[in-house]
């Protein structure tokens, strides 16, 4: 992996809170004992930058154990399935990937107990390098004698009891922030827009399980980062509003297509309903409407 100069060691706590990101969201394999533990400060960036431009980057990490940690770097894409579950791939493997322009300071860091070190990278974009958004990941791993298994088949999903507010922060948000704090890897994720992305999406299908829940799917038909946020207005078969129900909000990547979920509230009863939803993609907002069963 390409190298910059060496990293900068810091000391004490840095301000905000700081926590460690996606492990599971990133990269398949066995969480390390629980005493492996690493955070970064932010969880994500995202930034704009023209064919032919660079950009400098920091990430803070830091070890929160009383004992030294060291910790292995390795770059890797991702791609997000309709469900929120994450497929990890080797750098390069997408058309989309920032990882084969991206060098970072070092391979190999030894973390000292309570110990920060301000970790650095470069993204370079190439000359004429088409309009779109190019991410990918970098990923801490606190066990550098075990390398993570990036040709997995199985994909690794987001696990079921995160507060929809954490699921925001991680995938809904590339602003600098908050994250998830796991064990034993964690990864920072970075977004390059190159050029004038196109934000454009449209409302593929809208259903119920049978139940309580509301889907719908959206798919991302530019080639640009979409956060969406959506709802769904419940009407009788006359018409007549029933309620509303709010989606969290979600990534949506360039090519695929994102599955948003929300649980019908109790006071709206069994039956037959119209399910008018609104999906904002940012520069695109769309409607579409379909007759639901709740049960």
């Amino acid at each position: 992996m390409p190298s910059l100069p060496n990293p900068t060691p810091v000391r004490g706590r840095a301000a905000g809170a700081l926590l460690a990101v996606i492990s599971a969201l990133l990269l398949a394999g066995p969480f390390a004992a629980a005493q492996q533990a690493i955070e970064v400060s932010p969880a994500n960036h995202r930034a704009s930058v023209p064919p032919g431009g660079g950009l400098d980057g920091v990430i803070l990490v830091r070890n929160p154990l009383d004992v030294p940690v060291p910790v292995n770097v390795q770059l890797a894409d991702f791609v997000l399935q309709p469900n929120g579950a994450i497929r990890p791939l080797p750098i390069g493997s997408l058309p989309t990937s920032a990882g084969a322009w991206t060098t970072v300071s070092d391979d190999v860091l030894l973390l000292d107990a309570d110990g920060e070190i301000e970790f650095r990278y470069r993204v370079d974009v190439p000359e004429g390098a088409a309009d779109g958004t190019y991410w990918s990941t970098i990923v801490f791993r606190s066990d550098p004698s075990e390398e993570p298994d990036l040709d997995a088949e199985e994909d690794e999903a987001l696990p079921d009891d995160l507060p929809d507010d954490v699921l925001e922060d991680i995938l809904a948000a590339p602003e600098e922030g908050a994250a998830i704090r796991f064990v034993a890897q964690v990864g920072y994720v970075l977004y390059v827009d190159v050029g004038d992305p196109t934000r454009e999406v449209r409302i593929a299908s809208i259903r119920s399980d049978g139940e309580r829940t509301l889907a719908v799917e959206v798919q991302n038909t530019g080639n640009g980062y979409v956060r969406l946020d959506g709802r769904v207005e419940l009407l009788d078969l006359d018409g007549e509003p029933v309620g509303t129900v709010s989606f969290p909000a979600a990534a949506s990547l360039p090519g695929g297509v994102t599955t948003l979920t929300a649980e019908v509230p109790a006071h709206i009863g069994e039956g037959a309903y119209l399910a008018a939803a609104v999906v904002d993609g940012g520069d695109d907002i769309v409607a579409g409407q379909a007759q639901v069963e709740l049960r």
